[in-house]
């Protein structure tokens, strides 16, 4: 089973460029995990899905 993480930054860096997977994993894991839990995501997909949904974000 691929991780989780794992396909949200190839996502973000097949859609958006941002290759995330150039810094420190765990410190980048643990920055984006806070994000998601602040903004109510269990997971990465769906957080994913919002952020590509979210209108405002360019």
């Amino acid at each position: 089973m691929v991780d989780e993480y794992c396909m949200f930054i190839k996502q973000i860096h097949k859609k958006l460029g941002i290759d995330l997977s150039k810094y420190k994993e765990n410190q980048m894991k643990r920055r984006i995990t806070t994000l998601r839990a602040k903004r109510g995501f269990s997971d990465f997909k769906s957080y994913y899905d919002s952020l590509m949904n979210d209108k405002n974000a360019s």
